[in-house]
């Protein structure tokens, strides 16, 4: 893990022209656009909105950057970073010790994992070996899928079932899913579930259970390796958004407070994702 020093409130942390981080001066963002509150668009729109949104773009103004975005699905973001479609990519991504192999993380936040399911039946979710045996969905290319693996593994070292896992490529797909029947339980990380809980026919269909599946992971920005003074620039520039107080209004705004880190970190992450 490397700590970056902040700078004092307000200050420019490259020093220059925030042309010579990334070409023409704009920061090309690439994201998941349906992470609520973190990242998504609202109907009859498509700019994007959200935490993450707000706190890249005032981490790019502190680098004299513009911002702008591509939408893909989660698990093309860090190959499409690679390929150079974009400079960063930020949508609640997991800082783990293998994707480090392939990009640089810059760490701005901490979350959990936990499973979403329907309201009806969440009495019945007391710990996770409830889930042996039942249709438990994971987005794709997420740490829920590891964590439904783990799940599945533990059921049958106790002599109960095997989790009957299944995949979708984006969180829409997993509610829906879950919400018809085809599985009983959504696993994603909590701030995903906690805003499924509190949005889905006013907070009444689905519950968050078992909210703590696998401990705290950090969330980071993706940054490709070729560019480090890209990276090194960003986590000075959070840490400066950390030092003003930018940072804590930008969470408490989407009510995000507990996800907040003290210090922005580069590859903070020490556990794998699988």
């Amino acid at each position: 893990m490397l700590l970056v020093a902040g700078c004092s409130s307000g200050a420019n942390t490259n020093g220059s022209n925030g042309g010579s981080l990334v070409s023409g001066g704009t920061l090309r963002v690439g994201a998941e656009e349906d992470e609520v509150p973190m990242v998504y668009t609202q109907a009859g729109s498509s700019t994007p909105v959200g935490a993450e949104v707000d706190l890249i773009t005032a981490a790019a103004k502190q680098l004299n950057l513009t911002v702008s975005y591509s939408n893909l699905t989660f698990d093309g973001l860090i190959p499409a970073l690679k390929a150079g479609r974009f400079d960063v990519a930020m949508a609640e991504i997991g800082d783990f010790t293998d994707r480090q192999q392939q990009v640089d993380f810059v760490d701005y936040a901490t979350i959990g994992q936990g499973a979403l399911v329907n309201s009806a039946s969440a009495a019945s979710f007391t710990d996770d070996l409830a889930l042996c045996g039942k249709n438990v969905g994971a987005a794709k290319g997420t740490k829920g899928v590891a964590v439904v693996t783990d799940i599945s593994k533990k059921c049958q070292s106790s002599g109960k079932p095997a989790v009957n896992p299944s995949s979708f490529p984006d969180v829409t797909s997993a509610v829906l899913a879950l919400r018809s029947g085809r599985v009983d339980a959504f696993v994603t990380d909590t701030i995903t579930a906690g805003q499924e809980a509190k949005s889905v026919d006013d907070g009444k269909a689905l519950s968050v259970a078992l909210p703590n599946l696998n401990g705290q992971v950090l969330l980071g920005i993706a940054v490709p390796k070729s560019n480090q003074p890209l990276r090194d620039g960003l986590a000075k520039a959070l840490n400066a958004l950390i030092a003003n107080g930018e940072y804590a209004q930008i969470l408490d705004r989407y009510g995000q407070s507990g996800i907040a880190v003290k210090n922005a970190t580069i590859n903070g992450g020490t556990t794998a994702s699988s």
